[in-house]
């Protein structure tokens, strides 16, 4: 299936979206609403608490939590999510389960470098990256 907006391919799968069902029940636990974006959103979730709301981007990492110092994402989703978050009074929340837990970091510093996935022999996946360190994550579930 190709994104609508942008012509690419898209890569989501029945077991991400199972997953993202997941972490959305895990920050339910924890006392937030949760509400979930369509496939081709800037995000996944919008959630809010009693004095707190966040756009927040939700990963699957296959490996445990602190096998590398940073969690990555594209850094143009997160240019775009700042500055959504920023419009609307909110912050922005990378949620991201390891194999050994889901964690989740509020995004205030990160640094960029090129980077991206090679196991899909996508010339597109290598882009600039926003690294955000594993110290700031903290775990939910």
């Amino acid at each position: 299936m190709k994104n609508r907006t942008h012509n690419l391919p898209s890569y989501e799968t029945a077991n991400d979206k199972q997953n993202e069902s997941y972490a959305k029940a895990v920050l339910e636990r924890h006392g937030f609403t949760v509400f979930s974006f369509g496939q081709y959103s800037p995000c996944d979730f919008f959630i809010f608490g009693q004095s707190c709301s966040y756009l927040a981007e939700y990963k699957r990492r296959n490996h445990n939590y602190g096998q590398y110092q940073t969690v990555i994402m594209p850094e143009k989703k997160l240019r775009k999510l700042l500055s959504m978050a920023e419009q609307l009074g909110s912050d922005v929340l990378y949620v991201v389960q390891f194999n050994d837990g889901v964690y989740a970091a509020k995004i205030e510093d990160y640094y960029t470098t090129i980077g991206g996935r090679t196991d899909r022999n996508d010339p597109r996946d290598i882009h600039k990256v926003a690294h955000i360190g594993v110290n700031y994550f903290k775990k939910i579930g």
